[in-house]
């Protein structure tokens, strides 16, 4: 059993993805910004964590690069994609 940082503001995403890993074995410590995200990964320092991109306080890319500032993603890849309206989206990956 791994436990997953899971963090989205949206709580329908956060439920199907607690769901999703719930069925496999496994638990998340949800939170519903990034800057929350960031204080729990200071503390329980997980192997992998599900990050929205956009979301209140601290996105997703901001907490990446604060993560990187503490030496926390090292040896970590972190992918996203998010769309706008009337865009036909965006993929980012990052390596550690």
């Amino acid at each position: 059993m791994a436990v997953f940082p899971v963090l989205d503001d949206s709580m329908l995403q956060r439920v199907i993805i607690r769901s999703i890993l719930k069925d496999e074995g496994h638990e998340t410590l949800e939170t519903r910004d990034g800057a929350k995200g960031f204080e729990t990964e200071i503390v329980e320092k997980p192997d992998f964590m599900i990050s929205d991109l956009i979301m209140p306080v601290m996105d997703g890319h901001t907490l990446l690069s604060a993560l990187s500032k503490e030496g926390l993603n090292t040896g970590r890849r972190y992918h996203g994609r998010y769309s706008r309206p009337g865009s036909t989206g965006m993929f980012r990956s990052r390596g550690g």
